[in-house]
């Protein structure tokens, strides 16, 4: 089934119109993923319209990873008050070392840093140089013809990685400058890769989607408004944004935080830690594939 965003519930229930596909009844389960990054007072609207209609709700998630940016905590409240069904066997992972690695990061074992060191996944160093390690890490994954994505606590901390990755693209004619700035007080250039940070339903492309809070993009063109033609990464869909929402709502792709970096796989994500990083940020980020 298509699947709808909590906040789109939400205002579709506050506002009075539902459209059919929201409907509720005493047939319908709502299922709920990644219910600990979902804000406390949505999950509690949800329920109260899922009870009103004799609906069912069930949260899918995990209260070890981040919390919503807003008010968190249910989740974690429901383990302990009323319990859940747990998973008892990892996946994602080939390697049993490394799926009992995260477990340990999981629950703030130190022990998970001795796999990493081990294995040569910790670099320590200056701010500065780890910066510079970060991309030149970075470079030579795409120069593999790789993915990979870098990762920061900060907005401070993913600008200054991603003005260094640009710089980069630059100097190998990969991307052409503009003057259009960005949300995040960059100029972006023609063959930047970028990410929009708004849900805008009325722009759509392909077939019926829209341009998504998170959804990453290759710059094609600039015209002379600053609209932005954007390639979504993976297809061949285009779409275009104007220069209001790019100034407000676009910023350069290629560092993210850790939020931002949701539901993205790549091949290699770096990730830059330091005495702010909390526990729950290397558990939930983007997904480098299971080796």
């Amino acid at each position: 089934m298509r699947a709808e965003t909590v906040a789109k519930f939400v205002d579709a229930y506050t506002r009075g119109r539902i459209p059919e596909a929201l409907r509720l009844d005493a047939s319908t389960v709502v299922l709920i993923d990644e219910a600990g990054m979902t804000d406390s007072a949505d999950i509690d609207a949800v329920i109260t319209h899922a009870r009103e209609a004799g609906a069912s709700v069930r949260l899918i998630g995990d209260p070890a990873q981040l919390d919503a940016v807003t008010g968190a905590g249910s989740l974690r409240l429901f383990d302990r008050a009323v319990g859940a069904v747990h998973m008892d066997q990892i996946w994602r992972f080939h390697s049993a070392e490394e799926a009992d690695a995260t477990m340990c990061l999981r629950s703030g074992s130190t022990s998970a840093a001795d796999f990493y060191i081990d294995n040569g996944r910790l670099h320590t160093g200056t701010v500065d140089s780890v910066t510079e390690s970060m991309v030149e890490a970075w470079k030579a994954d795409l120069s593999r013809g790789d993915t990979s994505v870098m990762i920061a606590a900060t907005r401070d901390q993913v600008t200054t990685l991603a003005r260094a990755a640009q710089a980069w693209r630059i100097s190998t004619g990969a991307v052409k400058m503009t003057t259009t700035s960005l949300a995040d007080g960059s100029v972006v250039g023609i063959g930047d890769l970028v990410v929009t940070r708004r849900n805008d339903r009325e722009n759509t492309y392909g077939r019926g989607d829209f341009v998504r809070n998170g959804d990453t993009w290759t710059v094609t063109a600039v015209d002379k408004t600053g609209a932005l033609t954007l390639s979504r990464e993976g297809t061949h869909d285009q779409v275009q944004v104007d220069a209001e929402y790019a100034a407000q709502h676009v910023d350069l792709g290629y560092a993210v935080t850790v939020h931002g970096s949701q539901g993205r796989t790549v091949d290699h994500a770096h990730l830059l830690i330091n005495d702010t990083t909390g526990r729950d940020q290397p558990v939930r980020g983007a997904h480098a594939r299971p080796r």
